[in-house]
């Protein structure tokens, strides 16, 4: 009889020996790099060998006359006779995802008990024989160094799903759709020094031949070229799990610095596999992407993230494809990609992972970590370094007090004296005006010609708003998340239009503005927040340094947001300042506004110590580090709690263009793909659930449900009053929970 793994729609058959062999073999590849070879391809020919049963080949000669037999309990049975538990939880997980090892055991425990004969039979396919650990798993995962256990596991995961799928993939269409073409890192290298040498070259020439003191600008320009040479050269003598700080002051071209120092690496040493630029928000992704493409091409750059768009692509499907493993010299993602994909059990989002190892990282805005999982994020990129070759870079202007949370690997920073690039850098001044009421903020707010104010919620913008509209006010704006994001770049092409012009423009926004978006305004209001929020303010202020900077001010204000929400809440004023981890946030930043200048590298220090002081034990909220380091991992549970964005909300799309349309009509008839499912993002608002319930109900169409607390409830939703969408977005009747 054949034993096979595979049957093709046009009847070919793939036999169980040559499935598990080219796993194997392709999994050990993947794994050869940080020492795990050997037990990639023990895995990868134990995995299906579940299918070498009765039950089994039967169900795939005649998958419509016989009832399904799992297959991957079996191999995790095999693997454990061989008293071999870590490979029993990543065999048999590799379709449904990593269990917990405790319920790896109960479920091997089970089958043995009721599959006896199924087991029997594998065996033939799989030796049971014990194994010599020391020779098959590298030290560090044996001694558990650095979450070296769950690391090590999560990669092997990862080399055995990314080969099974592959070989799958191209079995069953009779040929590898993945074709890539990709420009090695010297020859990318070679496109940005070629884009970086005028640079160069002007600096060169000005400070040989200028005997007169610098302009603003020149100096300006100098330092930028002398800090992209530092990166250039640090990134040149780079070694494996540097860890290194890169502190450049906004406006001093960090992302092309950062990018400096990991192509110079990537030069220096052939081992490095590729680059991952790992940024907090979509927005910044996308102008990261867009830049990085003009200088070494579309092929060789993957945008990833959850709004991104690979029909919008020449390079569509091969990038598509390349976002499953990241399979491609330089890619661009988000910070939820990066750190859910290492602590999530899924096969989907694990795949991936084997790719990271021998890369340079650099983490963009770092201060934007989650707080809430700080600690994990910091064990990762460090487990990263020490373990599987990592170079990385934590890059930002506002660098946050992190040292003290590394163990084995210390950062180092890139810059020197990197303090004296602050103050040429400033582009305004921030002054803090203290606690103001609604009327004066309006008054002072419209006595500007083109002015940027931002404020801590949604609600809180559009009353102001509302309130400046009263009085006609000419191209004036209201940007929150409320508005989908077409509309939001609409309106963001319209203010940017305005401001190039010299025409009126007033902008009230939430902090949406603060962070990836180009504008530059003439002053600014910021509510008081955390530090690091009204210096992305200030960041939109005299963003291009055209203006002077004694002429340009950000000015922080309390006041407002604390009594609307006491209003509309029913609790007092000083009940609400003192609410959580927000109020101390501002009860942190007012202080050291009155103690140093907001952009001196002190008060950015002092205030993250403060907060992460504060947090405490909050700095990894469900305990991710002290599960993952144990000896019995539950890799389940740790999937379910690390999640970075863990709001119930409901997709309501706004059927504003006849693509939006087509996409509701999709969903509706239940013929939407993923790229469908994909692209509603950019014609949708996400709206929490207990608002939703009590103020858009009535006025949707459910598209799609999910189960929330054994209920089905809605998930995507097509608004059908679409008087409820106006200018500033979805007007809620209810207050915002």
């Amino acid at each position: 009889m054949n034993i096979i793994a595979h049957k093709s729609k046009d009847g070919r058959e793939q036999s169980l020996q040559e499935h598990g062999q080219n796993v194997a073999k392709m999994a050990a590849s993947f794994a050869a790099p940080f020492g795990g070879e050997k037990f990639a391809e023990r895995i990868g020919v134990s995995h299906d060998a579940g299918k070498n049963t009765v039950g089994f080949q039967q169900y795939i000669q005649a998958p419509d006359k016989n009832a399904k037999s799992p297959h991957a309990i079996i191999a995790a049975a095999l693997n454990c006779q061989a008293n071999d538990v870590l490979s029993a939880v990543i065999t048999e997980g590799h379709h449904s995802g990593l269990h917990n090892v405790l319920d790896t055991i109960t479920n091997v425990r089970a089958a043995f008990a009721e599959r006896s004969q199924d087991i029997a039979t594998a065996r033939e396919h799989f030796s049971t024989d014990a194994i010599n650990q020391i020779e098959i798993i590298p030290e560090f995962a044996r001694k558990n160094k650095v979450f070296g256990q769950y690391a090590f596991t999560k990669m092997e995961f990862s080399c055995l799903t990314d080969a099974d799928y592959q070989d799958t993939e191209r079995f069953m269409r009779g040929y590898s759709p993945r074709s890539y073409n990709y420009d090695s890192f010297s020859g990318i290298y070679d496109m940005f020094r070629k884009h970086i040498q005028p640079w160069i070259d002007k600096d060169n020439k000005m400070v040989g031949e200028n005997n007169q003191q610098l302009t603003k600008n020149e100096e300006i320009n100098h330092m930028r070229t002398q800090m992209m040479l530092q990166c250039l050269n640090a990134g040149s003598n780079s070694r494996k799990g540097d860890i290194r700080t890169l502190s450049i002051p906004t406006g001093g071209s960090k992302t092309l610095s950062s990018f400096a120092y990991a192509i110079a690496a990537a030069k220096n040493d052939k081992s490095i596999k590729r680059i991952i630029v790992v940024i907090p928000f979509n927005t910044i992704t996308t102008q990261t992407a867009s830049v990085l493409r003009e200088i070494v091409g579309e092929k060789n750059i993957l945008e990833n993230h959850s709004g991104f768009d690979f029909e919008d692509s020449k390079q569509g499907k091969l990038l598509q494809y390349a976002s499953e493993n990241w399979d491609i010299p330089i890619v661009v993602t988000t910070n939820v990609q990066f750190f859910e994909s290492f602590f999530s059990n899924k096969p989907s989002k694990s795949r991936k992972l084997h790719n990271i190892v021998d890369s340079v990282i650099i983490f963009d805005e770092v201060q934007q970590f989650p707080a809430n999982f700080l600690k994990p994020c910091i064990k990762c990129i460090e487990s990263l370094a020490a373990n599987f070759g990592a170079r990385v870079v934590l890059s930002t202007a506002t660098q946050p007090a992190l040292e003290s949370y590394f163990d084995t690997i210390k950062p180092r920073e890139i810059i020197d004296d990197s303090e004296s690039y602050v103050e040429p850098f400033r582009r305004c001044n921030i002054d803090n005006i203290g606690t103001i009421k609604v009327e004066t903020l309006v008054k002072r707010i419209q006595k500007h010609k083109q002015c940027l104010c931002v404020v801590n919620e949604k609600e809180e913008a559009k009353a102001i708003y509302n309130t400046i509209g009263n009085s006609r006010c000419k191209n004036l704006y209201c940007l929150t998340t409320d508005i989908t994001p077409y509309d939001r770049e609409k309106l963001l092409c319209r203010i940017r239009q305005n401001l190039k012009d010299n025409e009126p423009c007033i902008v009230i926004s939430t902090s949406l503005i603060e962070s990836g978006v180009d504008v530059d305004f003439p002053c600014g209001y910021r509510e008081l927040s955390s530090l690091d929020s009204i210096l992305q303010t200030a960041g939109r202020v005299n963003r291009n340094g055209l203006r002077d900077c004694n002429d340009c001010t950000l000015f922080v204000f309390d006041g407002p947001q604390a009594k609307y929400r006491a209003l509309r809440n029913g609790i007092s004023k000083s009940q609400y300042d003192n609410m959580g981890d927000f109020g101390n946030r501002k009860s942190i930043t007012k202080d050291i506004l009155q103690k140093y200048d907001a952009d001196s590298p002190k008060a950015i220090h002092e205030y993250f110590s403060r907060l992460y002081g504060y947090k405490g034990d909050g700095l990894d909220k469900f305990d991710i580090v002290k599960m993952a380091s144990s000896k019995l991992i539950p890799f389940q549970d740790i999937s379910q709690k690390f999640k970075i964005i863990d709001e119930d909300t409901v997709t309501v799309i706004i059927s504003q263009t006849a693509e939006a349309s087509e996409l509701v009509g999709k969903i509706r008839n239940q013929t939407a793909t993923k790229d469908d499912i994909r692209k509603v993002g950019k014609y949708a608002v996400s709206v929490r659930r207990s608002r939703y319930d009590k103020c858009l109900a009535a006025s949707t169409e459910v598209l799609t449900t999910k189960i929330c607390n054994d209920v089905e409830e809605p998930d995507i939703c097509s608004l059908v009053d679409m008087g409820l969408y106006t200018g500033i977005g979805i007007i809620f009747d209810a207050p915002a929970a």
